[in-house]
């Protein structure tokens, strides 16, 4: 809205149910787009939403057009699961979020989506970016990019020990409970 001193908290969804909960989650980096701003750099802090919300017609008391937020300005956790700032420099600004991205794929919080919350409030720092429902710059929607690895056995590498100088020669590979490989990688 448009009143002086007013707090706005973003909401995002991504789905991420495509990531196998056993994947080991090595960094998730969230992107937006800023087109311009106001005065002072915007530092926020990132937490899960506690309850779905409705993205046409959520706002600071409503999280669908009938259900009301328990606290204004939306349901969350108070565990943060992720810092950043974004500036008034137009471009791609982007926050390390890969503890929230691990803890919707293990399950252990449920994916409602996720708020920015700001850390500190004060004069303007309102900030201009590209949305999800933005038509002219689709290139510049918010991203989630998540690097992960599959576990889907538990293994080791285990190489004889080696001097300074000198060249690995791995005695053992085991990648299964069931199955081990006696196999050798000289690296000359």
């Amino acid at each position: 809205n448009s009143k002086t001193g007013a707090q706005k908290r973003p909401l995002l969804y991504f789905d991420v149910g495509s990531i196998s909960s056993n994947s080991m989650i090595i960094n998730a980096t969230l992107w937006l787009w800023v087109k311009g701003g106001q005065s002072k750099s915007f530092d926020f802090s990132v937490h899960a939403l506690n309850s779905t919300y409705d993205e046409l017609n959520a706002n600071w008391t409503n999280y669908n057009t009938v259900g009301q937020w328990n606290v204004p300005g939306g349901d969350y956790s108070t565990t943060s699961y992720g810092k950043g700032q974004i500036t008034n420099a137009v471009g791609w600004h982007g926050c390390e979020i890969g503890p929230l991205i691990d803890a919707w794929v293990k399950g252990t919080v449920q994916n409602r989506g996720l708020i920015f919350v700001a850390v500190s409030t004060g004069s303007s720092t309102e900030k201009q970016v590209v949305s999800s429902d933005d038509i002219l710059n689709q290139t510049q929607r918010p991203t989630l990019r998540v690097n992960y690895t599959l576990e889907i056995y538990p293994g080791d590498l285990e190489s004889r020990a080696i001097g300074p100088g000198t060249n690995a020669t791995f005695t053992s590979v085991n990648w299964s409970g069931s199955a081990r490989s006696l196999a050798t990688d000289e690296f000359n």
